[in-house]
């Protein structure tokens, strides 16, 4: 398992060799505008499970490009993308995913989340480009919402202030993708703490 902390504009290829079992974990809430283009090339039977955090604040302005290409058959792709926006910031995310038509019986699924508060805003894009006629699944899913003032309330009568109602839903949304992905909650918190805390 690979965590990286984004803190700078970064062009990035990485490539997953024959039989080759990954996870990387990308943290992404500290710079105040950043630009990130991520593209993966899996190859025979090569095996990805990617997750993507964010926590924008203020006025970050984000934009991410996330690429994912089969080239091999048998290869399996997970993709979770959650992030939390707050004040007025900005978040822009493009999240790809192609199975070449020698990557026979692929495995694709790519997800977007992002849970809003006050201004922010957020916009994820799923994309699917499948060449061959032989996958094993194929699939996306994308969902912007803002945060529910209903909950926040039902919290705040059962006397949690709103900061930390705000924080509770906040860490159970990004904690979820890292449970999903086999980690222990214990190691899910510790990736996420320094994010909810603004370390």
């Amino acid at each position: 398992m690979e965590i990286l902390d984004l803190n700078k504009s970064v062009d990035r290829e990485i490539e997953l060799a024959e039989g080759e079992e990954k996870i990387f974990i990308w943290r992404l809430f500290a710079p105040e505008k950043l630009s990130a283009n991520i593209f993966f090339l899996l190859k025979e039977g090569a095996k990805l499970k990617n997750v993507f955090l964010f926590l924008a604040r203020g006025e970050n302005d984000y934009s991410v490009n996330m690429r994912v290409v089969h080239a091999g058959g048998h290869s399996l792709s997970d993709t979770f993308i959650r992030g939390v926006g707050r004040q007025k910031s900005q978040v822009r995310i493009s999240g790809d995913a192609r199975a070449d038509a020698e990557a026979k019986h692929a495995g694709i699924w790519l997800d977007g989340r992002a849970l809003l508060f006050e201004d922010a805003n957020c916009r994820i894009d799923p994309r699917l480009e499948i060449l061959t006629s032989e996958v094993e699944r194929a699939g996306h899913a994308a969902a912007v919402s803002k945060i529910n003032d209903d909950d926040i309330f039902y919290m705040a009568t059962r006397g949690v202030a709103k900061e930390e109602a705000e924080k509770l839903k906040s860490r159970g949304f990004l904690l979820a993708p890292l449970l999903r992905v086999g980690l222990g909650t214990a190691e899910a918190e510790a990736i996420t703490e320094p994010m909810l805390n603004g370390a």
